[in-house]
């Protein structure tokens, strides 16, 4: 007994080969508009809808395939007598498969189309075939991706039919997707009165945040991103936390990539980097143009923080940096423990002096981190759960201009090297918690005071997580050698709302500052710097910290 296939795809990637393997297969095809002027161009046999349903299409194609010939084939169910016997009154032929995708609404909304033309591209009877087919999976195989045409195909040779297990998967893809669609549909209708996301479990975690936080998993949006999560390529190692992710997927990618733009937009390149952190916050940062330095500065901004913490890169690991990564001043320990390394590339005897005991360490390929820079930017809108709801908001793309209009420096534009450590500073400070003060000094992050209730507070942290990390004072409780190049250089990711914070940066040895202007005190806090140190000003407008909204 033969078999009965329904296609009506917009997708018409692979269909000819689908369609005639079909009926190598014993199927006998049903097909509408496009999809059968496709089949019929590549001489593949089929009867067209109106064949079925004995009605012409109308109203422009509108009305073909929401028919009870269609419908009815579809949805009996073959464990139920009495819808079998409807089939026989009726004359209706049971359908067996289902293929079927949709009119691209979103990439017609995409491309600027008028609003007719967008109501136009929302597919009806599409969206019924497909949920009709999912509904009744036990029966019926339903086939919304190209991409499954393959395992389609061979299940039927191998078979003679769908796997039981294999239409449950094809039907919970189907949904998936029709929920997408209308999510759109909906978002785009109410102008963004109504907002959805449908996202696919990606991969499980042990737990959470915490170890009692379980169950816990990553899950995918499906947009492509060079420096999304799927992007990384675990190479070596246990699988990745939680904690994990929210680093090398989140926070990392962000401050490299304010890191190299900021560099890009002011001196015309980004230069080597390397960047440690440690929940969520930079502990050690650094640029330069030899990738072995800037790993030496990038772990002296804090070797006790590292200690445990996760490193990136935008330069490949060789065997020569894996020794320096792993032994580099670490006093009476026996080597440098860390628990993600990412670079564009690793050696394998890079990997093999760097891993740990039971794959501790995970090392995580991504070929597009050689190419941050200010393309790179994430432009995805940011969430934040809240009860009852979720906070949207734009990402953090400002990038710090020094010959933007509204960026000032009150007292005249300082020397190169204080500019890159600007740039620096802003970058590593604006992709941490709030409020932040963040130093720096030749293109190497001493100190970053993160997570305080006030400026202060912010700066004093900064300056004492300096001290301990051995970045020098002398007996009056200044940087050694403060006033030569080069030179101490702090960023503020908010304004200052009293002259206090900048004194006690002063007071330090810091010799430049930026900060968010704003504040009804800026004249006082200017007025500190008006016989020493430098000063800049961002826009308050585009200043802020990337987690200070």
């Amino acid at each position: 007994m033969s078999k009965t296939a329904l296609l009506s795809v917009y997708d018409k990637t692979g269909l000819a080969e689908f369609a005639r393997a079909l009926v190598e297969l014993g199927f006998d095809l049903v097909s509408s508009g496009g999809t059968s002027k496709a089949l019929a161009a590549a001489g593949i046999p089929h009867r067209q809808v109106q064949e079925v349903t004995g009605f012409p299409e109308m109203m422009d194609g509108r009305v073909k395939t929401l028919h009870p010939m269609i419908l009815g084939g579809i949805l009996a169910n073959r464990a139920v007598p009495g819808h079998m016997d409807d089939l026989v009154t009726h004359q209706i032929g049971a359908i067996d498969l289902v293929v079927c995708n949709l009119y691209p609404f979103t990439v017609t909304v995409a491309s600027g189309a008028d609003w007719d033309t967008c109501i136009e591209n929302i597919d009806v009877g599409g969206p019924t075939m497909v949920r009709a087919a999912a509904k009744n999976h036990a029966a019926v195989g339903v086939v919304v991706d190209p991409a499954d045409y393959p395992r389609v195909v061979t299940e039927l040779r191998n078979h003679g039919g769908l796997l039981k297990e294999t239409c449950l998967d094809l039907a919970k893809k189907a949904f998936a997707h029709t929920a997408a669609y209308d999510t759109d549909i909906a978002e785009w209708i109410s102008d963004g009165g109504f907002r959805g996301m449908l996202v696919k479990l990606a991969q499980k975690c042990s737990y959470g945040e915490n170890a009692w936080q379980t169950p816990a998993g990553v899950y995918s949006t499906g947009r492509t991103d060079p420096l999304g999560f799927s992007q990384f390529d675990l190479i070596e190692g246990a699988p990745a936390s939680y904690n994990n992710w929210v680093e090398v997927a989140d926070r990392q990618p962000q401050t490299l990539t304010h890191i190299a733009a900021g560099f890009e937009r002011n001196f015309g390149g980004p230069p080597f980097i390397a960047i440690g952190t440690k929940h969520g916050n930079c502990c050690g940062a650094a640029v330069g143009d030899n990738p072995a330095e800037v790993i030496r500065k990038m772990l002296a901004g804090n070797l006790k923080s590292i200690h445990g913490g996760l490193v990136m890169t935008n330069f490949a690991i060789d065997s020569e940096l894996a020794e320096i990564i792993r032994s580099w001043n670490i006093g009476n320990m026996k080597r440098r423990i860390l628990d993600v390394i990412s670079a564009p590339d690793f050696t394998d005897e890079a990997i093999s002096i760097l891993k740990r005991k039971d794959g501790k360490c995970r090392f995580f390929v991504n070929p597009n981190l050689v190419d941050v820079g200010e393309a790179m930017l994430d432009e995805a809108p940011r969430l934040r759960y809240i009860r009852g709801g979720f906070l949207r908001e734009p990402n953090y793309t400002y990038v710090l201009d020094f010959n933007h209009p509204e960026f000032s420096w009150p007292f005249g534009e300082p020397e190169l090297e204080v500019r890159e450590s600007a740039v620096l500073a802003w970058a590593v400070g604006s992709t941490s918690n709030s409020n932040t003060m963040t130093l720096v000094r030749g293109g190497q992050l001493l100190g970053n005071g993160v997570g305080q209730q006030d400026r202060v507070g912010a700066a004093q942290l900064a300056l004492k997580i300096a001290a301990d990390a051995g970045h020098g004072f002398d007996e009056s409780g200044r940087f050694l050698d403060w006033y030569k190049s080069p030179r101490v250089v702090a960023y503020s990711d908010s304004f200052m709302p009293f002259r206090d914070a900048a004194e006690t940066l002063l007071a330090a040895g810091v010799w430049a500052v930026i900060a968010t202007n704003g504040s009804i005190n800026d004249q006082e806090v200017e007025d500190v710097f008006a016989t020493t140190g430098c000063l800049g000003w961002l826009p308050d407008s585009a200043g802020r910290g990337f987690f200070n909204h």
